[in-house]
């Protein structure tokens, strides 16, 4: 009697933990989709601040061109 009840109690409790991790395993996968849709909007954010920070870069050297070339007319001048 002992040993069904032990064996009995051993198959519930065996259960249980399957159940939970069943759960643990649900809970992984949704919280690692949610990073993969968060890991896309940053991705999008990178190339975004890339493209910023070359047009900045540009800006920076034509401004520079400018700044030679306004010297050498107020020099000229």
């Amino acid at each position: 009697l002992h040993t069904e009840a032990t064996l009995a109690r051993g198959f519930l409790l065996q259960g249980r933990s399957n159940e939970r991790s069943h759960r643990i395993a649900t809970f992984l996968t949704i919280r690692n989709r949610a990073y993969n849709v968060f890991r896309s909007f940053e991705s999008i954010d990178d190339g975004l601040r890339f493209r910023l920070i070359r047009d900045l870069d540009i800006l920076a050297v034509l401004l520079r061109k400018m700044r030679r070339q306004l010297r050498r007319l107020l020099r000229a001048g």
